[in-house]
């Protein structure tokens, strides 16, 4: 198991790595990418509510970070699709598992939100 002090480096390059893989739609698009290689109107149509800008940026990352390569459709097309890499695999694979556990535990989480906002409005006291 790592530790807090292996996890944490003064020079950020960890934590770095860490938003690229755990920013709010990165696990979504890492595991859409497991079913093989995407264009950007696909990711639009399996995931509506992602904004173009914040799907643009986020491909960029991975892209930048090696995780996901853009390749052209044909020699000199404007049309692209994005593939994972061997690394972006890797990573992929592991978020696949925590991504089971999440969906696992939701109801529990749902159910423990629930409870807590029901406790909060009836120790609310009036103003």
């Amino acid at each position: 198991m790592i530790t807090i002090e292996e996890l944490y480096d003064a020079e950020g390059t960890i934590r770095d790595a860490l938003d690229t893989v755990a920013g709010s739609w990165s696990i979504f698009l890492l595991i859409a990418l497991r079913s093989g290689p995407l264009r950007y109107s696909q990711f639009k149509a399996c995931l509506p509510d992602i904004n173009d800008r914040m799907l643009s940026q986020t491909l960029q990352r991975f892209v930048r970070s090696g995780l996901v390569e853009r390749c052209p459709l044909r020699p000199g097309a404007a049309r692209h699709e994005y593939r994972l890499t061997p690394l972006g695999l890797q990573v992929s694979e592991s978020l696949g598992s925590l991504a089971e556990v999440i969906v696992e535990l939701a109801p529990q989480v749902t159910e423990a939100r629930a409870r807590f906002d029901a406790e909060q409005g009836e120790h609310e006291q009036p103003c």
